[in-house]
């Protein structure tokens, strides 16, 4: 038996997701894969930062809940999506400007 363990959520309706989980010496080691279009990296990448953000105060015994949409944004969702894009070296995307 391996000792790491993946996951694949998406396979069932054809997502290009995994997650790996590796014990490591003093913890586990959590490797996310994602396969994002280039237009809308940074804004996956603010959401799954948030994600793990959630994930993390709720391991340390201060869970905070779901945050989803308009939380997203009160959460700092906007400025990561910025800080990403210009990381990528992409133009930021506001899913909720009007043209």
């Amino acid at each position: 038996m391996s000792s790491r363990e993946k996951y694949a959520p998406g396979a069932a309706f054809g997502a290009d997701m995994r997650w790996e989980l590796e014990p490591l010496a003093n913890g586990t080691r959590l490797t996310l894969w994602h396969n994002i279009g280039r237009r809308f990296v940074s804004m996956g990448a603010a959401g799954w930062h948030i994600c793990f953000d959630v994930l993390d105060r709720f391991l340390a015994g201060r869970p905070i809940g779901r945050i989803v949409g308009g939380k997203a944004m009160k959460f700092g969702w906007q400025r990561l999506n910025a800080e990403y894009a210009k990381q990528f070296g992409i133009e930021a995307t506001n899913p909720h400007a009007t043209t």
